[in-house]
Protein backbone atom coordinates (compact mmCIF):
# COMPACT_ATOMS: atom_id res chain seq x y z
CA UNK A 1 0.00 0.00 0.00
CA UNK A 2 1.41 3.67 -1.08
CA UNK A 3 1.32 6.00 1.82
CA UNK A 4 1.68 10.06 2.03
CA UNK A 5 2.88 10.60 5.15
CA UNK A 6 2.56 13.50 7.37
CA UNK A 7 4.86 14.80 10.59
CA UNK A 8 5.26 11.95 12.81
CA UNK A 9 4.97 11.96 16.60
CA UNK A 10 7.96 10.36 18.37
CA UNK A 11 7.93 9.37 22.03
CA UNK A 12 10.27 6.81 24.22
CA UNK A 13 8.35 3.66 23.05
CA UNK A 14 6.32 4.51 20.09
CA UNK A 15 6.49 6.34 16.84
CA UNK A 16 2.45 7.91 15.88
CA UNK A 17 2.75 7.38 11.80
CA UNK A 18 -0.17 10.01 9.99
CA UNK A 19 -0.56 9.38 6.10
CA UNK A 20 -3.14 9.14 3.61
CA UNK A 21 -3.38 5.67 1.49
CA UNK A 22 -3.35 5.28 -1.82
CA UNK A 23 -7.36 4.87 -1.58
CA UNK A 24 -7.22 8.50 0.16
CA UNK A 25 -7.95 7.28 3.44
CA UNK A 26 -6.32 9.17 6.43
CA UNK A 27 -4.98 6.31 8.92
CA UNK A 28 -2.38 6.23 11.92
CA UNK A 29 0.04 3.94 12.36
CA UNK A 30 1.72 3.17 16.13
CA UNK A 31 5.20 1.64 15.75
CA UNK A 32 7.18 0.15 18.55
CA UNK A 33 10.40 1.87 18.94
CA UNK A 34 12.15 -1.64 20.64
CA UNK A 35 11.07 -3.61 17.86
CA UNK A 36 9.54 -1.82 14.57
CA UNK A 37 6.37 -3.77 14.73
CA UNK A 38 3.23 -2.47 14.65
CA UNK A 39 0.90 -1.86 17.28
CA UNK A 40 -1.96 -4.23 17.21
CA UNK A 41 -3.01 -7.90 16.85
CA UNK A 42 -3.65 -7.38 13.32
CA UNK A 43 -1.07 -4.68 12.61
CA UNK A 44 -3.95 -2.24 11.00
CA UNK A 45 -3.86 1.54 11.30
CA UNK A 46 -6.24 3.46 13.31
CA UNK A 47 -8.45 5.47 10.48
CA UNK A 48 -9.56 8.74 11.31
CA UNK A 49 -11.14 9.54 8.24
CA UNK A 50 -12.04 9.42 4.27
CA UNK A 51 -11.32 11.37 1.18
CA UNK A 52 -8.90 13.86 3.13
CA UNK A 53 -5.20 14.01 3.85
CA UNK A 54 -3.77 14.03 7.77
CA UNK A 55 -1.22 16.72 9.31
CA UNK A 56 1.02 16.00 11.89
CA UNK A 57 0.34 14.67 15.21
CA UNK A 58 0.82 16.56 18.96
CA UNK A 59 0.27 15.82 22.21
CA UNK A 60 -0.01 17.21 25.67
CA UNK A 61 0.61 14.18 27.68
CA UNK A 62 0.85 11.37 26.35
CA UNK A 63 -3.10 10.41 27.04
CA UNK A 64 -4.73 11.99 24.05
CA UNK A 65 -3.02 12.38 20.42
CA UNK A 66 -4.20 15.71 18.45
CA UNK A 67 -4.31 15.32 14.53
CA UNK A 68 -5.94 17.70 11.92
CA UNK A 69 -7.19 16.79 8.54
CA UNK A 70 -7.40 18.48 4.87
CA UNK A 71 -11.19 19.18 5.41
CA UNK A 72 -10.13 21.41 8.38
CA UNK A 73 -11.11 19.22 11.29
CA UNK A 74 -8.99 18.09 14.62
CA UNK A 75 -9.65 14.98 15.65
CA UNK A 76 -8.39 13.92 19.81
CA UNK A 77 -7.94 10.56 19.86
CA UNK A 78 -7.36 8.82 23.62
CA UNK A 79 -4.76 6.68 23.89
CA UNK A 80 -4.95 3.70 26.03
CA UNK A 81 -1.70 2.57 28.18
CA UNK A 82 -0.16 5.13 25.94
CA UNK A 83 -1.61 2.36 22.81
CA UNK A 84 -4.04 3.71 20.24
CA UNK A 85 -7.51 2.29 20.45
Amino acid sequence: MTCTAAEPLVTGTAIFFPCTTSTNTAVIYQINTSDGSLYGGTGHPLTIETSTALGGISTEDLTQLYVGTGTGRTYRINLTGGNLP
